[in-house]
């Protein structure tokens, strides 16, 4: 029956379009004034939806057509036992029809709700009308307890011996829900689902619901039929079939069945003699025999005229008695005033005629058709997937074009997602994929339709169609649910995967519509064809959660019966139990008390006395809470109260407690307040341990600021100021982390408010309770929030102003407040302090100090200033550089000087003059030395310029800035604020936070390698990573000490746009600049690690290092790296990331002394400089690349270390740990590692082409580099040479080669190879070259086997042969 409901509600459309005279015809045969044609065809040709009822259609009317064969596109034959049809009147065909329906193209998400709330509320007010009728006739499911029974087994496994084994007994049959349908258990569920289910409108994503076929109907009373049949005819041709108004007509197909209908009215027709009531019976039988015979005469012209398609439709045809009633007149005929008898509708005859003329309709012109249409649809369409690109539009014009649809024919591609309305056109293949689908659901072939379904959301997710794309996976779903179900033994398949993506979309909708919950129940009715309940319930549960009111509440009570027949021998009775439960809750809160009552007694029968107590005692409390109405006010508020206990979320929920709870209050009468010390809450609503008082001064903190941030920055600055004043050490007072508030200024208790309930909670006339010595009634002024309402399970916070109007010292000690504004109640903040363990008796008995988080103390005025960063950005490219600003008032009362402020990440924010562009192209391409200092040491306080020296209360100063994204990731900037009063010298600080996005940019990847002479190349990749934009590489620009790029070239390096995921590669040649003979920046080191193992570390820091600055660009102009704004950015980065590695590397050593050992750069170190722009969205930034070493490094540590180890580690065996750890990692560092500087090239020709007979030597080139940067090179190369078998070694000239290297120096050794006058194999790779450093270190190197060949001499009679052989043919 469910399969037969199913395609009832997926039928196929049919449009009659009549005249007026087949409507009379209509009211004639039925009786009834208000009859048309496509109602009394819906009553005998499908289900009628609303009305229909377990067993109601198995006979008479609503059973469609029965037994119709069809045939599927395999070609299998089945009989469907009922083809039903969905019959829909033309518009303007008559009064009675109904008005044109409702296009929903264009519907927005909020429309869509809009229409599923009106549906929703036409099944709600239906059910609530009949509920009472259905409960008195509905049995309750009852689950009762299964008995263990122990029975006698045979174990097979064990040789036939029997064992005792205890199973649960059986329930029996009388429980309720054995063995009876859906519709039996739930009416109202039913009522619902076909009040939804008979909603039928056209839509653009299903043609359900669009006429496939039309009804041409014209009654032989007619004056003149075949006029009538003709402007029939015109109304349904293609141009004016469908309505242009919300554009119908270019998304429903006009490829439809016309089927010409001839009404024949026995009892009036064209023709009819007047007096044929005053004639004889003879008479009258021929008079309706010749009009009976015209009709069919009529019938055959139209044949012959329209093809087959046509059919004769008698109606009021004559009982075999007739007893004719006297016809109308001819005026009344013309009047249109004909009387009407009332009766009891069609006759026995006229039903029997009308359902031969339906199977007549839907066997032999309906049916076939729709099978001819899945075959060639299934053909072009195959044919038009397997074609490429072009000729599938063409394919889709050739196809499923249709000729006068428009006036002018289209030219070239034909149109088929048109996005700005989100249709397909119908011409499209994809609109003719869907109607290939519903074509073959509807006659049951529902692989093909899964198929196609499928290959429509392929085209619709590539279009971003995704109203095409949901419904298509809905019925995809449906499909293959009914193909599992139908396929001989059913299979089980779980669809539940499909609703949730169609409600899921990639559009990013998740709100259910109509056509959603018709979905839902669709497959519930799938799902009972299979008897596959195992998923439904989640289904269910999910789409519930969506919904509102009753609708909701019913899929929950289907869930908890599906959850039932998921194992009717063995029921899930806990799941059903706590569905039901929650069913219940959705009832009552709908208003639904009896279905609620009915919910909660049959989950009783699970939970009551199964062992869960907190389930059973809400169920139990549910059912039972009209008895606490009965008028014992204080026993029902106290009941409720201890009722209030948080519970896990599967233990259940209690969301009405807190309404009852009111209603029992007003129990109470008008002194309800003096019973309230009779009642105490059981759970608290404000936790004391999350009561915190707040300072106005760190409003702008951010909640993952941590305080380590604050102290290092604190620690920065003190360490700064103390040198300005010279002074030894100085600290900022703690105020910030104390509560001090400050007269007339308000301080705010910031408490965390948590509703422990699954309801709505207020709480209302909050108010503090102080303790203090001398505290006056005006001394404290607090200010409630006013009323709060929490929503059920939501904690918030809530800030309660302060304001004191003197200096006191004050404790707050208690919250007062009214719950859910009934209740007064009171929370003390009863808090432990530090826990004491001075004495043996504090250890033993866990004695706390007083708590002091909640005390006071308010302070004679000061400034207080208020930080805004709006301004800032929230994301910044990878080295994009942007202008902002930090706004600061003075909200205080007295005067602000001295403002300083200190970042926490100077190298992504730094102050600015703002009067020069940081990225203005302003000095020639030339290279350039400047000074910079080369310490680690923090960045130092910026001094915020005020106006007039001093910011007054109210008063305001911006701080302009420039922000750079330095580093991929999130960042926390976090500003310091120190200043002073005009009234002393106290230093004040206030703090502000602000979250930092930087995605990725450029990606920059250096690589190093040794050049040609004395030069190094680096190898430059730089990958654009900027989603959709091109990104211009401007400049580069590299900075060292002792290297410098080649200015002049760019062609190794082509500068310019680079598209994105796209690469640009190239080389930056380096050459050496000596140096003046200064001192090398890591010879500080040495010195200063022998201070720290003695002790005695000195305050001095590495002295400033000259850097020389070059530049590649493509412009004749290039940008300043050492400009005051970019210079300070470069600087910045370049020592934090230093800062950075240092720490890591080294942190045992304090961060105070590692400033004063470590420089910022190396004689071997090198920055490159990437400037980069983005010109179409204006953005501009730099990379920058710090720290990359050339040449080969030298141990510059190690006599410090030999020595450092034979020192003493200090007598404790932690101190002497931390020795040895620093001693480790000096030793695992930069400064100790010993790199070969002896770099040896052999540039020789392997296979020289030469003739021994003229040639007799080979030259050899050697050439010998010194890679160090700071130390000189003697080198000796000594040659051997070996005339013993196999490769020889011929040197001639000096076998031994000496001399000096400069650091980076390059010198050429030029040596020969004697060749012997035989062919022969040299090896030229017997040699051996030492190095000897400056000031101790050596290095040697012996060559490898490297061989030489030569050939023997070539005659002359041999190269004449050869250059014959060589030249080209003459034809002679």
């Amino acid at each position: 029956m469910s399969l037969e409901y199913l395609h009832s509600v997926l039928s196929p459309t049919i449009q009659i379009f009549a005249t007026a005279d087949v409507e009379q015809a209509c009211v004639r045969a039925t009786g009834k004034r208000e009859e048309t044609l496509a109602n009394l065809l819906k009553e005998h040709a499908g289900y009628d939806i609303l009305a229909f009822k377990e067993g109601k259609g198995a006979k008479g009317k609503g059973r469609g057509v029965e037994k119709v064969p069809v045939r599927t596109s395999t070609f299998t034959s089945l009989v469907v036992p009922s083809f039903t049809l969905h019959f829909v009147p033309s518009v303007g065909t008559s009064q009675s029809a109904t008005a044109s329906v409702r296009q929903s193209i264009d519907q927005t998400p909020s429309e869509q709700l809009e229409a599923l709330g009106s549906a929703i509320d036409g099944a709600t007010s239906e059910l609530t009308a009949r509920l009472p009728e259905w409960l008195d006739k509905t049995p309750e499911i009852t689950l009762r307890k299964r008995t263990p029974v122990k029975v006698e087994v045979v174990d097979e496994e064990a040789e036939g011996e029997r064992r005792s084994l205890v199973i649960d007994g059986e329930q029996g049959d009388d429980e309720g829900w054995r063995h009876r349908s859906i519709e039996t258990l739930t009416p109202w569920y039913t009522s619902f689902r076909n009040s939804i289910l008979a909603i039928r409108t056209p839509t653009p994503f299903s043609t359900f619901d669009t006429p496939l076929s039309v009804f041409l109907c014209v009654s032989t009373s007619h004056p003149d039929p075949l006029n009538a049949f003709t402007e029939l005819y015109d109304r349904t041709s293609p141009s004016n079939l469908f309505p242009v108004e919300g554009g119908m007509n270019e998304w429903a197909s006009p490829d439809i069945l016309r089927y010409f209908v001839v009404v024949h009215d026995w009892e009036q027709w064209v023709g009819m003699p007047e007096d044929l009531h005053e004639a004889s019976e003879s008479e009258k039988r021929r008079a309706t025999e010749e009009g009976w015979e015209e009709a069919k005469a009529l019938l055959e012209t139209l044949r012959k005229t329209y093809g087959v398609h046509c059919s004769l439709l008698p109606v009021n045809a004559p009982p075999p008695k007739p007893d004719y009633p006297p016809p109308p007149s001819q005026q009344q005929r013309q009047n249109g005033s004909v009387p009407v008898e009332e009766q009891d509708g069609l006759s026995d005859l006229d039903t029997r005629n009308l359902r031969i003329f339906l199977r007549e309709f839907v066997v032999q012109s309906l049916v076939p058709w729709m099978e001819r249409s899945v075959l060639l649809w299934n053909e072009q369409l195959a044919t038009t997937r397997k074609s490429v690109a072009g000729r599938l539009f063409s394919a889709g014009r050739k196809y499923f074009g249709s000729s006068g649809r428009s006036a002018t024919p289209a030219v070239g591609v034909p149109p088929s997602y048109d996005a700005a309305r989100g249709i397909y056109l119908f011409q499209s293949s994809e609109a003719q994929t869907r109607r290939l689908a519903d074509f073959a659901f509807m006659i049951r072939d529902y692989k093909m339709a899964a198929s196609s379904y499928e290959y429509l959301r392929r085209d619709a997710s590539s279009d971003k169609a995704w109203n095409y794309w949901n419904a298509a996976t809905r019925m995809m779903g449906l499909s293959n649910l009914l193909s599992a179900a139908t396929a001989g033994p059913p299979v089980p398949y779980n669809a539940d995967a499909y609703l949730e993506q169609a409600v899921h979309s990639p559009a990013g909708e998740s709100q259910t519509n109509i056509e959603d919950l018709r979905a839902v129940l669709l497959y519930y009715e799938g799902c009972r064809v299979g008897q596959d309940w195992k998923w439904i319930g989640r289904s269910f549960t999910r789409t519930a959660g969506s919904l509102d009111e009753v609708p909701s509440a019913l899929l929950l009570e289907q869930a908890a019966l599906a959850t039932l027949l998921i194992s009717p021998d063995r029921p899930y009775t806990r799941k059903f139990a706590f569905q039901m439960v929650v069913a219940a809750h959705r009832y009552e809160v709908t208003g639904q008390k009896l279905l609620a009552k009915r919910c909660f007694n049959q989950a009783g029968t699970v939970l009551f006395g199964g062992g869960w107590d907190s389930v059973e005692a809400y169920t139990r409390h549910s059912i039972a809470r009209l008895g606490y109405r009965l008028g014992f006010a204080e026993q029902a508020v106290k009941g409720f109260l201890e009722g209030m206990k948080p519970m896990r979320a599967e233990e259940g929920a209690r969301d009405t407690s807190l309404d009852d709870f009111e209603l029992a209050w007003e129990l109470l009468g008008p002194d309800a307040d003096s019973h309230a010390g009779k009642f105490s809450l059981p759970v608290r609503i404000f936790p004391a341990e999350d009561a915190h008082v707040r300072i106005l001064q760190n409003d702008s903190i951010d909640e993952d600021s941590k305080e380590e941030i604050w102290d290092t920055l604190e620690e920065e600055f003190c360490a700064f100021e103390a040198g300005r004043l010279g002074r030894k050490s100085m600290t900022l007072p703690k105020w910030t982390k104390e509560n001090l508030a400050v007269v007339d200024s308000s301080f705010y208790l910031e408490v965390r408010a948590v509703n422990p309930l699954e309801a709505e909670l207020k709480i209302s006339d909050i108010d503090i309770d102080v303790d203090g010595d001398g505290i006056g009634t005006n001394d404290v002024h607090i200010e409630s929030p006013g009323e709060i309402v929490l929503q059920p399970r939501e904690q918030r916070r809530i800030f309660i102003p302060i304001t004191v109007s003197r200096e006191l010292t004050l404790k707050l000690a208690s919250i007062r407040f009214r719950f859910h504004g009934l209740l007064p109640t009171t929370e003390l903040f009863d808090r432990k302090g530090k826990r004491l363990n001075a004495t043996k008796e504090q250890r033993l008995a866990q004695i706390y100090a007083p708590d002091t988080a909640l005390v006071v103390r308010v302070r004679s005025p000061i400034p207080i200033l208020s930080i805004a960063l709006e301004s800032l950005p929230e994301t910044l490219l990878a080295g994009q550089v942007v202008t902002s600003t930090i706004q600061v008032m003075n909200v205080g009362h007295v005067n602000v000087k001295s403002l300083r402020m200190l970042c926490s990440h100077p190298n992504f924010c730094w102050p600015t003059s703002g009067k020069h562009d940081l990225y203005a192209a302003t000095i020639a391409p030339d290279i350039f030395t400047a000074e910079c200092s080369n310490t680690i040491t923090p960045t130092s306080p910026f001094d915020v310029p005020l106006p007039e020296s001093c910011l007054g209360p109210g008063e305001v100063v911006n701080v302009p800035l420039l922000c750079r994204g330095d580093l991929v990731g999130d960042c926390l900037l976090s500003w310091l604020f120190v200043f002073q009063s005009d009234r002393n010298d106290e230093y004040l600080t206030a703090r502000c936070s602000h979250h930092l996005s930087v995605p990725p940019s450029l990606n920059v990847q250096p690589e190093i390698r040794v050049g040609h002479q004395a030069r190094f190349v680096i190898d430059l990749e730089i990958e654009n990573q900027c989603i959709g934009d091109i990104v211009s590489i401007d400049q580069v620009s590299v900075i060292s000490s002792q290297w410098q790029c080649d200015v002049g070239s760019t062609q190794s390096l082509p500068l310019g746009q680079v598209a994105w995921l796209q690469e640009l590669a190239g080389e930056i040649t380096l050459d050496f600049v000596s140096n003046d003979g200064s001192e090398p920046p890591e010879s500080f080191i040495p010195d200063k690690i022998e201070q720290l193992f003695k002790g005695k570390l000195s305050t001095s820091t590495p002295p400033p290092i000259s850097l020389i600055t070059s530049h590649l660009t493509a412009n004749k102009q290039a940008i300043d790296c050492n400009g005051e704004d970019l210079k300070a950015s470069i600087n910045t980065s370049r020592v934090q990331l230093r800062r950075s590695a240092v720490a890591a590397q080294f942190p045992t050593i304090p961060s105070s002394s590692r400033n004063h050992i470590f420089p910022v750069m190396t004689q071997r170190s090198l920055d490159v400089v990437v400037f980069w722009s983005i010109p179409s969205q204006n953005i501009r930034g730099h990379h920058f690349i710090s720290d990359l070493k050339i040449g080969a490094g030298r141990n510059i540590l190690h006599d410090v270390l030999i020595g450092a180890e034979n020192l003493a580690g200090g007598l404790y065996a932690e101190s002497q740990q931390e020795r040895k750890t620093l001693i480790q990692s000096l030793k695992h560092s930069e400064y100790t590692v010993e790199e070969d500087s002896l770099v040896v090239q052999q540039v020789v020709d392997e296979m020289p082409d030469v003739n021994i007979d003229q040639v007799q030597s080979l030259p050899v080139e050697f050439i010998i580099r010194n890679a160090s940067s700071a130390k000189k090179m003697s080198y000796s190369l000594r040659l051997f040479t070996s005339l013993a078998e196999g490769p020889v070694s011929t040197w001639c000239g000096f076998m031994l080669h000496s001399g000096e290297l400069q650091p980076q120096e390059c010198k050429t050794v030029d040596t020969t190879i004697r060749l012997l006058s035989r062919p022969a194999v040299y090896d030229v790779g017997r040699w051996h070259i030492e190095g000897v450093m400056e000031h101790g270190g050596n290095f040697s190197r012996y060559g490898t086997p490297r061989l030489v060949y030569t050939h023997a001499p070539v005659s002359l009679s041999q190269q004449w042969e050869d250059a014959a052989l060589a030249a080209p043919l003459v034809e002679l």
